[in-house]
């Protein structure tokens, strides 16, 4: 196999993670309906199955947001940390510019509200869904629907950058 200039490298770069983008967004989309058909009830009506169906779309939402960025690391990067707290080091390597190679890839604001998330979904993930919190789930729901159009720009953003063979959003 032959070696890829660094034009062609970004380039392929980009192709992949443009398409592995697309498909997220229509994962995310389709999650962001359900929480919002969720959010139209008063958290006091809520039943603990819809609760938890709640903090699943939180979760699975995340999912997506970490499945992005996994792919990021491994398409520009040097792969996915490996150590017990990959979750959190991958988050701050997407807020962490690296000399050289690209600036930092999330805004504060965007950075803060998903450390939020990802901490909801440890939550999530390490309990059981008898000890959710009705308006912690809800708040961590509207911080997600604040949060979903920023975090796609800021990726999209990089993402154009590679096809611009900038390399160093």
């Amino acid at each position: 196999m032959f070696p890829l200039s660094p034009e062609r490298k970004n380039k392929t770069a980009y192709l992949a993670l443009n398409a592995f983008l697309e498909q997220e967004k229509q994962i995310i989309a389709q999650n962001l309906q359900g929480l919002r058909d969720l959010l139209k009830k008063k958290s006091s009506l809520l039943s603990g199955h819809e609760l938890r169906a709640e903090a699943l779309y939180i979760h699975d939402f995340y999912n997506s947001v970490e499945n992005i960025f996994k792919n990021i690391a491994e398409e520009t990067g040097g792969g996915v940390p490996k150590n017990e707290a990959w979750h959190k080091n991958l988050l701050l390597e997407m807020h962490t510019a690296i000399p050289g190679e690209r600036g930092k890839i999330l805004s504060d604001n965007t950075f803060r509200a998903l450390d939020e998330i990802l901490r909801f979904r440890h939550l999530v993930r390490n309990s059981y869904g008898i000890f959710l919190e009705k308006q912690r789930t809800r708040a961590v729901s509207r911080l997600v629907l604040r949060s979903v159009r920023p975090f796609l720009k800021e990726i999209g953003d990089y993402i154009v950058s590679l096809a611009a063979n900038k390399g160093k959003a």
